[in-house]
């Protein structure tokens, strides 16, 4: 049985930010692979977000985004195992990437991900 996503949109701000995100991926001609990656840990980070009841990337600042750091450095999978270093740096690298566009796109005043 097929597990069925949520919208994007349901993410608040957030979630349509990353469609516009994800689309701009594609037109510049990103692997397929690369642009589901980015959409599956930008997921993961917005159910973090909303968990908090942050919804506008405007809410997300430097020191929210090192609490995010350190959730996945304490994440246990369901194993009980810690995420690698290197599940962390790709998990943390879609939700650095998606703020830096936020920023280049004059879609935030500055990027809070630019000393992480």
């Amino acid at each position: 049985m097929m597990r069925r996503l949520r919208e994007l949109g349901s993410y608040g701000v957030l979630g349509v930010r990353a469609a516009e995100f994800l689309d701009m991926r594609r037109a510049k001609h990103f692997a397929p692979g690369t642009i589901e990656w980015n959409e599956s840990n930008l997921r993961a980070f917005f159910t973090w977000c909303e968990e908090r009841s942050l919804r506008n990337p405007t809410e997300s600042t430097r020191p929210i985004l090192e609490r995010y750091q350190r959730w996945l450095f304490y994440y246990r999978t369901k194993q009980g195992r810690p995420l690698t270093i290197a599940s962390q740096h790709k998990r943390l690298a879609a939700v650095l990437a998606f703020f830096k566009w936020l920023a280049k796109s004059n879609l935030i005043l500055f990027n809070p991900a630019s000393e992480i």
